[in-house]
């Protein structure tokens, strides 16, 4: 029987320090985790909504809209939807890049994008940077590519003025098209920053909002988590696969955290198949009891 106390990590810790093949994957003969919290479009599950986000967002850079912006919760899968993004436009031969962190000034968010689109340090004043940007983007279009720039964490872009600046980027054309694709990508907030904002809000074409899964989709997220790491059979039992919905909201990022513990647990048990149980002692340990 669990006890929800720290006893049970100990417990967990000593019995992986002696077992040098301490990884789950072995046991439940996995190829990989299956349930990282990394963006890796191998395992990005087209739910109806990120289906629905990636359809938007692709419309956008193929028809050259100039903006878009995809928010949601924490946890709801944005990263992926744009790493898909990516994965889609550049087997297209479309240059796509993506700013992790935006958190920079007027002048270092304009370097950060050549740098991401380059490879390369600019020197100079904002005049000389924007410029050169300018000419890389202009380089892209001439060869039909328009560029595609997404800002990932955007509600972390606090300053006016560099918001400003992302917008100033929307006004460069070529052929009477857009110079580049920009994408804004960030939680709930943005959305309000970007309301505040009426000459940016103009630009956006499309928008969407990232929602959970449903009970049915998330089931069929884990077993589609599980094939593409090497197990094709259901190893939840459908009582846990309730419980792990429940407990996570059908949120993304919640429900691998608890199936990467449930796997371990379960390991740890020598357990073929996770079951209802395992659920509650993970969710009673990771909420701290």
């Amino acid at each position: 029987m669990f006890s929800c106390d720290l006893n049970f990590f100990l417990d967990i810790y000593i019995f992986l320090c002696y077992n040098l093949k301490w990884m789950y994957t072995e046991f439940y003969k996995l190829r990989e985790k299956p349930f990282e919290n990394v963006s890796d479009p191998r395992f990005f599950f087209r739910s109806v909504t990120h289906e629905e986000g990636f359809s938007r967002m692709l419309y956008v850079a193929r028809e050259e809209k100039g903006c878009g912006m995809l928010t949601g919760g924490y946890g709801t899968g944005k990263t992926f939807v744009m790493d898909a993004l990516i994965t889609e436009l550049t087997r297209s031969g479309r240059k796509a890049v993506m700013l992790p962190n935006p958190s920079f000034d007027d002048i270092g968010i304009l370097k950060e994008i050549m740098y991401r689109m380059e490879g390369k340090r600019e020197e100079g004043d904002k005049v000389d940077i924007f410029h050169s940007l300018e000419e890389s983007l202009l380089s892209y279009a001439r060869d039909g590519k328009n560029a595609v720039i997404i800002v990932d964490e955007a509600h972390n872009l606090k300053s006016r003025r560099v918001i400003e600046e992302l917008r100033m980027l929307l006004n460069l054309h070529y052929e009477k098209k857009f110079l580049l694709t920009l994408f804004l990508s960030g939680q709930p907030e943005l959305d309000s920053l970007i309301e505040s904002m009426k000459q940016f809000k103009q630009r956006i074409f499309l928008r969407y909002f990232l929602t959970g899964l449903t009970g049915e989709e998330t089931r069929d997220y884990v077993l589609f988590r599980l094939t593409v790491a090497g197990v094709k059979e259901q190893l939840f039992t459908e009582d846990a696969l309730n419980l792990v919905y429940e407990r996570s909201d059908g949120i993304p990022r919640r429900i691998n955290t608890i199936c990467d513990l449930a796997l371990l647990f379960g390991f740890y048990e020598k357990k073929e198949k996770i079951g209802r149980k395992t659920i509650e002692e993970v969710v009673c340990q990771s909420s701290g009891g």
